[in-house]
């Protein structure tokens, strides 16, 4: 559905404005709104043709990128205002915009909570694959694994940041939205700008071509609302800045997932678009982070003694009676944080197609247990505590062997 003219042309005017909607696999976009001083949206999603109504509008609005000045487009597609309108729509938040006939269209005048500012020139812009569009956001239709990026104050030629994980070495297709990161130990970025503000067709996919290193740039962690607004805390004093590589390296001193954000400020203003986002796990010393956070919310953080994640030693395993199919498993808990809601050991058979973690024993107290295996196969086995808020770490324990009937 890129914009290339097609083989043949519609045959009328009224045949053109006639089409129906036709129901298609939803695609999958990469939505990001940034707002006056929040990021408002961020995440992928998928989405599907329909109509969209602005506030202030009357009736529903074709914005599938069939119109009059895009005789090409035959197809009704996935646009860049669409997908937003969904985004916004996910969190409870509206969209504003005047209709213009003559180009079927909407000029958006607000996202959620924030208007434009025609006085200060504070108008909303789009980018695709981080190029600005040459036409508008009802116009252009997008492919799979496209990244739309709707932007407060768009036209004052600031830069566009972009941060990557060194480790992902990343040139081409969907950002890395994830990393691990070792406890106390730097945890390498880097940030990258494109500069270009003309209006253009975007690429084929999201790329790093056309963009360079860019130094000075804040990199902090972020406050996410419940709403899954996000602030980024330049005043944190985790922030670090990047060097005339564009690179840097922050250090987690704390278990769990954590969300950081690269941007650049002068004074009170942000000389720059803010860089998408990314989640970095920080496993405990036994495991793993257990549970993403959602994009839209918060992960678990009250303000409350003890609400650290709970932290036990690696699990010991017991091969006594292996013989028998049983497996004692025990571990001691380090630091029991906001409390141990309950735990549970799974098993995972190796060698065998498309096998999955079976749960094998849990409980709400106690630090020990019996695991009983089948015969004749190899596992993988593994703990998982659950704390009194609801968050997860897991640990991945070791590799028994049972033998089956007749062997010792």
């Amino acid at each position: 559905m890129r914009k290339a003219i097609a083989a043949f042309f519609v045959a009328s005017l009224s045949t053109l404005i006639a089409v129906p909607i036709v129901q298609a696999a939803p695609t999958s976009v990469s939505v990001r709104i940034e707002g006056k001083s929040e990021t408002l949206f961020e995440k992928t999603i998928p989405v599907e043709a329909h109509g969209v109504k602005a506030s202030s509008d009357t009736i529903e609005r074709r914005c599938d990128g069939i119109n009059l000045n895009d005789p090409w487009n035959v197809t009704p597609g996935v646009t860049p205002t669409l997908t937003a309108v969904d985004a916004m729509a996910s969190i409870g938040e509206t969209f504003d915009g005047q209709w213009y006939e003559g180009f079927e269209d909407y000029f958006i005048t607000r996202w959620g909570p924030d208007a434009q500012d025609p006085v200060a020139g504070g108008y909303w812009g789009i980018l695709v694959n981080e190029v600005f569009t040459s036409v508008g956001g009802c116009q252009y239709q997008l492919d799979d694994g496209d990244e739309v990026l709707w932007v407060y104050d768009a036209f004052k030629g600031r830069p566009s940041l972009a941060m990557y994980p060194e480790e992902a070495q990343y040139s081409s297709g969907p950002r890395p939205q994830t990393a691990i990161a070792q406890l106390g130990k730097p945890f390498p970025v880097e940030v990258v700008s494109y500069a270009d503000d003309e209006e253009d067709i975007p690429g084929a996919g999201p790329s790093r071509a056309g963009s360079s290193p860019y130094p000075g740039a804040e990199v902090a962690p972020v406050l996410t609302n419940a709403k899954g607004f996000e602030k980024v805390d330049t005043a944190s004093p985790q922030t670090v800045v990047t060097n005339s590589e564009g690179k840097a390296r922050i250090v987690f001193d704390e278990p769990g997932w954590h969300r950081i954000k690269a941007t650049d400020v002068s004074g009170e203003e942000e000389t720059t678009i803010r860089s998408n986002r990314l989640d970095v796990c920080v496993p405990a010393t036994f495991g793993e982070c257990g549970e993403k956070p959602a994009s839209t919310a918060s992960p678990p953080a009250p303000d409350l003694p003890g609400a650290k994640q709970a932290r036990v030693s690696t699990p010991k395993l017991d091969r006594k009676k292996i013989a028998q199919g049983k497996i004692g498993v025990s571990w001691t808990v380090l630091d029991p944080g906001a409390g141990i809601k309950r735990w549970r050991i799974s098993s995972k058979t190796l060698g065998r197609k498309g096998a999955r973690w079976v749960g094998r024993a849990t409980g709400t107290k106690g630090t020990s247990t019996t695991v009983h295996l089948p015969a004749g196969a190899s596992y993988r086995l593994r703990l998982t505590i659950v704390d009194a808020l609801g968050r997860e770490s897991s640990a991945v324990i070791g590799k028994v062997t049972v033998p089956g009937a007749g062997q010792d």
